[in-house]
């Protein structure tokens, strides 16, 4: 009953998310036609500086409808270098205030690009990443990021060398709420869930005191594949 019951609340949530994730569509459009109406009736005698603002407001309208829409649609994929996968994972990661962590980030030349819904799956390694980071509990901490092509996809291997995870803790990781003393445990079951979505695999490798190691593997998008791909805003 309990379990059936968090299933509910959780269920319950996730709708309200969505609704108001959905009703931020509207103002978005607002905002964008009355920007597109500023700009013109400023064109004539725009300063340099005040055309680049325009430039700039109107690139983060359009990343903030692409979140919107890949938020609401979850199964809506498309394909996407691994290189500008993580160049979005970095920029929300705030690493300026952890002037003590390292972040290495290797890409195998020969990478194949991925099939993902962006702004689930850079979330997923986000979590990843933030959990390192917040194992680390302010000491100084190093985390290698490796991607590369092996024979049953493409590999995302994690590592970090912070604290790692007690052996008796290895199965519960994955349960939503989990958390101990040297790990957050924030979001790993929403992590699972997403690799889970996308056709991969997710492991964990970590000896206590020394490192934790998450590999996630990930199918090589077919030939041709566009299952899902959306591109119009306004197509729901």
């Amino acid at each position: 009953m309990k379990e059936t019951r968090i299933a509910l609340i959780e269920s319950k949530v996730y709708e309200e998310i969505t609704t108001l994730v959905h009703d931020l569509k509207t103002p978005l459009v607002t905002i964008e036609g009355l920007l597109s109406l500023l700009e013109m009736k400023s064109q004539v005698n725009m300063h340099s500086t005040f055309s680049n603002y325009f430039v700039r407001i109107g690139a983060s309208l359009d990343n903030m409808k692409d979140m919107i829409s890949e938020i609401l649609y979850e199964n809506i994929k498309k394909h996407i270098s691994v290189e500008e996968l993580f160049a979005y994972v970095t920029s929300h990661l705030g690493l300026d205030n952890h002037e003590k962590i390292h972040l290495r980030i290797d890409i195998d030349q020969h990478t194949p690009p991925v099939f993902v819904n962006k702004i689930r799956f850079s979330r997923a390694i986000s979590n990843i990443i933030e959990n390192a980071i917040a194992s680390f509990a302010h000491e100084a901490g190093y985390i290698h990021v490796r991607v590369k092509r092996i024979n049953s996809g493409i590999l995302f291997r994690i590592q970090d060398n912070g604290p790692g995870i007690e052996a008796i803790h290895m199965k519960n990781i994955w349960h939503e709420g989990f958390s101990t003393k040297n790990s957050s445990g924030i979001g790993l079951s929403f992590v699972k869930s997403v690799v889970e979505n996308h056709g991969g695999k997710i492991s964990v490798k970590s000896e206590p005191g020394n490192y934790t190691q998450m590999n996630i593997v990930l199918p090589v998008p077919k030939e041709g594949e566009k299952k899902g791909e959306v591109n119009d805003f306004n197509c729901r």
